[in-house]
């Protein structure tokens, strides 16, 4: 198991969530998909990759029909039966996917001795995530927190009670404060 490292006392949330991809991922790696052309109106913009193996994915390239021809594309790559050359695919009724822009995919097969490499970009989009702030760690407090914790996003818990404090769930960010 690889160590998971905190940042700020918090349990980097979506780092973790790599490394256990990877674990399952094993000897035979990977696929890095990329949007590296986005035309018109896009679910994603150029900015968007996710991580494919043969049983998980990890990210979004903005879902639907794109994705999920994306994540038999990789897996294709994976297995050997498909080149990793980009695919172009019209976001239109052909597919289902009624954005109408264009996207250009790229794909890359990633194998075990490039995983930290993978990780430190997981990592960098870690820490440019927004940050939400919740005064009051209360049950209500509490359940924003879980919500939100599922998104790309810090969540900070300022809290007055110490007791309630240490019920926050785990992944956010605790303050304990004199004032409310």
């Amino acid at each position: 198991r690889h160590v998971r490292r905190r940042r700020g006392g918090r349990l980097m949330a979506r780092l973790a969530a790599y490394r256990d991809f990877a674990d399952t991922a094993g000897d035979t790696g990977f696929v890095l998909v990329r949007v590296v052309e986005a035309k018109g109106s896009t679910p994603r913009d150029t900015d968007a990759w996710m991580l494919v193996s043969a049983n998980a994915a990890f990210g979004t390239i903005g879902g639907g029909r794109l994705e999920l021809e994306a994540i038999d594309k990789a897996r294709q790559v994976l297995a050997g039966a498909a080149g990793a050359d980009s695919m172009a695919l019209p976001l239109g009724p052909a597919i289902g996917q009624c954005c109408g822009g264009h996207v250009t995919l790229s794909f890359e097969t990633i194998s075990p001795d490039r995983f930290d490499e993978i990780a430190r970009m997981v990592e960098a989009e870690d820490t440019q995530d927004p940050e939400v702030w919740l005064f009051g760690g209360g049950h209500v407090g509490r359940a924003l927190a879980s919500a939100l914790l599922l998104l790309p996003v810090k969540v900070n818990v300022a809290e007055t009670r110490k007791e309630e404090l240490a019920l926050t769930p785990d992944g956010a960010i605790r303050h304990l404060t004199a004032l409310p």
